[in-house]
């Protein structure tokens, strides 16, 4: 068991996702081909895919995890397609927003003030919403940098 967070662009060693073909609920294991088959099967596609969906949610595992498993595990473990990161280089952007507000950190409680754009992309058919990496910088350093004091000595020349 991971004791550090997985990055986006990771693959779990196992995740649940469903047959495309057949709806079936199945078990991933990173590096193996082909998959096995879950004992929480309710042979309906929708129920097996929210059963999927929230179990990996729980572990953190993003839905583009769950498709580059899938896919490395159908056309092997070296198609771009089994690569997490493919899948983000491949978004389309689709337009920005200004937003002002509050945004909450989701692990320490905090709301972060925010005057910035909201980036939307599309990735494998879903909208997702960014922020650009420079207001990240902002809010993670913003308190730690301060302007130094001013001194109230005067530098001169050599005497």
């Amino acid at each position: 068991m991971r004791n550090e967070p997985m990055r986006r662009n990771e693959l779990p060693e196992t995740c649940f996702s469903i047959l495309p073909s057949s709806g079936q609920l199945i078990i991933i294991r990173c590096g193996e081909r082909g998959y096995y088959p879950s004992e929480w099967d309710t042979g309906k596609r929708e129920e097996n895919r929210e059963i999927a969906s929230s179990h990996n949610a729980r572990r953190g595992i993003t839905d583009i995890q769950e498709a580059a498993m899938l896919a490395g595990s159908m056309f092997g473990w070296n198609t771009p397609g089994a690569n997490p990161q493919w899948y983000l280089d491949n978004a389309r952007y689709v337009n920005s927003n200004i937003v002002q507000g509050h945004i909450k950190d989701p692990i320490m409680s905090v709301y972060y003030p925010v005057s910035s754009f909201l980036l939307r992309y599309e990735i494998m058919g879903k909208q997702h919403f960014y922020l650009p990496i420079s207001f990240i910088f902002t809010v993670t350093s913003g308190n730690r940098l301060k302007r130094p004091k001013k001194s109230s000595k005067r530098v001169t020349g050599s005497k």
